[in-house]
């Protein structure tokens, strides 16, 4: 078991350990180190802020560069290190952190320096239950003061020894968590990581909008890092296209500007040639979530309701009139009836993927129920007719297949409105009894 403490500067770490009933005893199999580097960031410091860490040394001439991204394992190292004579950070780190620098250039953002120990605390028979990680960090970035912390990173086989932890660092003035904090949020920095909005139906709806952001964010992030080196992008298209939907979803909510821009870049970074995450759209549609965490993008609600109570009782609204549309279809209704219909389904569709964060199972269970009628209308919609006069410009053998192929999409259409009709009330009748309710 691990655990992490934060301990103040002027602490007595072997009297912590034996306040627990341990010896202390050096870890002979790990030295004490010192280490000064330089933490490399954009300005905005856009690695530290999903934790990751990007440092530099020269040591005899040459450049030291490690990587750490604990948060992002197995698609990203805990910790790495590589050398390079030209002192241009290695093309390795370089492609595993550009989804998170993006555009942004390098530079320097902090100089740093650690000194560890560590120690083991003994049992009387000689056992060594308890491994502790000391490291005191000096961090300056610019100010007239530099940031001092002391963490620790304790290591037991003994669950018995969790509350002596606690109560012995308790007792040192120091703090117990069951996670690190990351160095950006350490330097004052913005942490995705660590400052993540909990989905509640009490949010306004700004702050849901937000949340849901920073969720598709780091979905959309992970989907890439997990995909990186491979041209194998589904993964990255999913998360996208989830997107979209949330977008056009919430739209009633969000600022029609924007909404009409990121849906372009959105198109835009979907119809690109794979893999998707090597398109500038894409790494546009990265720059365009970060900017919606930082900038309202949602329409204010009236009587600063609670975003749960509007949004239940859209679903409800747009469930029953998908339910109408559906309801008047009929084997003779106009392909633009039958059209209307699956659009108004989806439209319900979108909303329900969109709040499946916020309502959990609800959701899900009322997505999945609505997601049946969806492919069964859209298997009803009628296929792109050929035009006359594009008949008339292909050959003779060309235009008698291509008319076989319509006549046949025709038929098999013709097919599936009879399925549908003949299952539409049972269909419905799950979708209402799943229904997310006000």
């Amino acid at each position: 078991m691990i655990a992490y403490a934060d301990s103040p500067m002027e602490a007595d770490l072997p009297a912590l350990v034996r306040a627990m009933g341990l010896r202390v005893r050096m870890d002979e199999t790990r030295p004490p180190t010192h280490r000064a580097a330089t933490i490399l960031d954009t300005p905005d410091a856009r690695l530290l802020s999903w934790g990751i860490t990007l440092s530099h040394q020269i040591s005899h001439g040459v450049s030291n560069w490690r990587l750490q991204a604990p948060t992002w394992e197995p698609w990203l190292p805990a910790d790495a290190a590589e050398s390079a004579s030209d002192g241009e950070v290695p093309m390795r780190f370089a492609d595993m952190i550009r989804p998170f620098r993006r555009s942004g250039l390098l530079g320097p953002l902090a100089d740093v320096t650690t000194s560890s120990e560590y120690l083991v605390g003994e049992a009387p028979d000689g056992h060594r239950p308890l491994l502790i990680s000391d490291h005191e960090v000096v961090a300056r970035q610019g100010g007239p003061k530099p940031i001092e912390f002391r963490s620790l990173t304790v290591t037991f086989d003994d669950v018995a020894l969790a509350d002596d932890l606690v109560a012995a660092v308790e007792e040192a003035r120091g703090t117990v968590s069951a996670q690190s904090r990351s160095l950006g949020s350490r330097l004052g920095r913005r942490s995705h990581i660590e400052s993540r909005t909990l989905f509640n139906e009490a949010l306004p709806m700004p702050a849901f909008v937000v949340a849901l952001t920073e969720l598709r964010w780091r979905e959309l992030l992970q989907a890439h890092v997990s995909s990186r080196g491979s041209k194998d992008d589904q993964a990255v298209a999913a998360v996208l296209t989830r997107l979209r939907g949330d977008v056009t979803g919430l739209a009633t909510h969000l600022l029609p500007a924007w909404v009409e821009r990121f849906l372009s870049l959105l198109d835009g970074a979907l119809a690109a040639r794979p893999p998707l995450y090597t398109s500038g759209k894409y790494y546009l549609v990265l720059d365009d979530l970060e900017l919606t965490t930082q900038n309202p993008i949602a329409v204010v609600v009236p009587n600063e309701q609670g975003c749960g109570s509007v949004l239940r009782q859209e679903i409800e609204r747009l469930v029953h009139e998908a339910a109408d549309a559906s309801r008047v279809l009929t084997d003779r209704s106009p392909d633009t009836q039958w059209m209307t219909a699956a659009h108004a389904t989806a439209g319900a569709a979108s909303l329900l993927e969109a709040t499946g964060p916020l309502f959990g199972e609800e959701s899900r269970q009322a997505r999945k129920a609505l997601g049946r009628v969806l492919a069964a209308q859209w298997a009803c919609v009628a296929p792109d007719e050929v035009s006359r006069r594009e008949i008339a410009q292909l050959g003779s053998a060309e235009a008698f297949e291509r008319g076989r192929t319509y006549e046949r999409a025709v038929q098999l259409m013709a097919g599936q409105r009879a399925l549908y009709l003949e299952d539409a009330r049972g269909l419905w009748r799950k979708v209402m009894k799943r229904q997310v309710r006000p």
